[in-house]
């Protein structure tokens, strides 16, 4: 017998559909119900239930052999060991675990699950588990912790990688789920938040290098327990490297997004997440995701929406990341999208959606506790949204079921999280040139300066005024338009701004030496952001 989710690895991949529709031209991965061999193939796994203080099990091999044995708890992988250094019993393999080693994973005050499954030698299938109830658990006294680990990179070793708001993305969300916690579980006088930031910001203490979430990860294995709470946020860069089927958060330490050769060094792959994960206690584990394989993000430098691309076996790997560990997880995008940091929100959109559902009360359970399900729920709808309003798209992947608060945000909470409370000015592209409207000169680069100005400014995220976007071709936006002329050593300029087609405001008329053009354009672009905000 073999679970139907057995096929979700060979037979399915995001946005199959649309491959074999010929809608897109990504290879099909996926095999055939036809291709696989069903009948037969998965070990089976027999519970011998709790005996002499150890839980014991047999797994027989069928024609697929048995590759790798692996223990559960309560639904999270706590180990895996190869059949071939377990001891046989005839022509079954036993495996067996104490319940001492076993009871720091144990939730207090229910009854927990103890289970194996086995796979086949090369790894494609598992078997159905043997499966232990343990009986319900002593109560435990003790206020659960939490544990927030929130990553965020914008500076890498490669200049091409910068990102905006990575970094503050990371901050603002630490900062509000770490303040929101306090509030639910800081009630006995003992601090019971342990939060761990890591960004490139100056001033940040620990810097995102491989080594040190490593080491913070591990730490938190040692100190966990099963009844606490584990959150993990990263915004960066990501990547798949041809042929794996893991997929790679980029550490600062990369320059590059070719990783081969050197992913061991400079990112973290899933399946290091995983092994990670899982020798942390903490039974309700959150992941939040806004990596970016931006092989075309950074195609264009002057555009200020950067794309956060998801591809379609990043899904494929997190779908795994979730089986394994029970991680409740929440994706930028969904397949094939991208995913956005746009200056007019000072952060990526994921980000602004999850702050602002908790300053609102619109993520909030009875107006008050942040619970999980609900405030992911929200934050996505809000991204689908407000991608539609910059005139993109985006759909964020929920990918597993969870259902338990995270904190309470009460006044003081929602009043200490910064987001802009409306959209900035958005201008795009200017065009500005010689009086001559046949030829449309512009040897002095004017045009150019004007966006380079304007992408500086917008570039400053919260602290911006507005925000540019070159490429944006609606008509909801500002644009610089208007003509120059060059008599000796004087340059004189007549520009307008333009809105929904229309002149708005009045003419600025300025006139400076040549030497001056750069002060000139800066004074112009001050004036015009000064009478579009009357």
């Amino acid at each position: 017998m073999v679970a139907l989710d057995q096929f979700k690895d060979l037979s399915w991949q995001p946005g199959l559909v649309s491959r074999i529709m010929g809608v897109t031209n990504e290879p099909i991965t996926a095999k055939k119900i036809s291709e696989i061999q069903i009948c037969n193939v998965t070990p089976f796994v027999q519970q011998m239930g709790l005996n002499n203080g150890r839980y014991e099990f047999q797994i027989f091999p069928k024609d697929g052999g048995v590759g790798m044995v692996q223990l559960f708890v309560n639904g999270k992988m706590r180990g895996e060991y190869p059949a071939n250094t377990l001891p046989k019993n005839n022509s079954a393999y036993y495996f067996a675990i104490n319940e001492s080693d076993l009871k720091p994973y144990f939730v207090p005050g229910v009854s927990n699950t103890v289970s194996v499954k086995a796979t086949v030698a090369n790894g494609s299938m598992i078997s159905r588990g043997g499966e232990v109830e343990t009986g319900v658990q002593p109560k435990s006294t003790v206020t659960p912790n939490m544990y927030v680990i929130a990553i965020g990179i914008n500076q890498y070793k490669g200049e091409k990688l910068k990102l905006n708001f990575a970094s503050p993305d990371a901050e603002g969300f630490s900062s509000a789920v770490t303040a929101s916690a306090k509030k639910l579980l800081n009630t006995d006088g003992k601090q019971h938040v342990i939060t761990s930031l890591f960004t490139t910001e100056k001033g940040n203490v620990n810097a995102p290098f491989k080594n040190a979430i490593k080491k913070r990860l591990e730490e938190i294995a040692v100190s966990s327990r099963a009844e606490d709470i584990l959150v993990i946020f990263f915004a960066g860069h990501g990547a798949l490297i041809s042929g794996q089927k893991n997929f790679y958060m980029l550490t600062a330490e990369a320059s590059s997004l070719e990783l081969n050769g050197v992913e061991k060094e400079v990112a973290i792959s899933t399946d290091e997440l995983n092994t990670w994960m899982r020798n942390i206690k903490a039974n309700k584990q959150v992941l939040i995701l806004d990596a970016c394989n931006s092989g075309q993000a950074n195609a264009n430098a002057q555009e200020i929406i950067t794309k956060r691309d998801m591809p379609a076996d990043q899904v494929r790997a997190l779908e795994n990341l979730k089986d394994k560990t029970g991680t409740f997880i929440l994706s930028a995008s969904a397949s094939g999208q991208p995913a956005y940091e746009a200056s007019q929100f000072g952060q990526g959109l994921l980000t602004y959606s999850l702050l602002s559902s908790i300053k609102l009360g619109t993520g909030l359970k009875d107006d008050k506790y942040l619970d999980v399900s609900r405030w992911f729920n929200t934050a996505s709808d809000q991204v689908r949204d407000l991608a539609k309003s910059i005139g993109g798209r985006q759909e964020p992947q929920i990918i597993g079921v969870a259902s338990f608060d995270l904190g309470l945000a009460d006044k003081e909470v929602k009043d200490g999280i910064n987001i802009s409370p409306s959209q900035k000015k958005l201008f795009t592209r200017s065009l500005v040139y010689t009086g001559d409207r046949d030829l449309l000169l512009d040897n002095l680069q004017v045009t150019d300066e004007f966006n380079n100005e304007l992408l500086s400014r917008s570039s400053l995220g919260r602290e911006s005024k507005i925000s540019y976007v070159e490429q944006y071709k609606s008509t909801d936006a500002y644009s610089i338009r208007g003509s120059y002329e060059v008599i000796g050593n004087k340059i004189s300029m007549r520009v307008s701004v333009i809105y929904k087609n229309a002149k708005t405001g009045i003419d600025i008329v300025k006139e400076a030496d040549l030497a001056q053009k750069s002060q000139l354009i800066k004074m112009t672009i001050d004036e015009i952001i000064n009478q579009i905000q009357k």
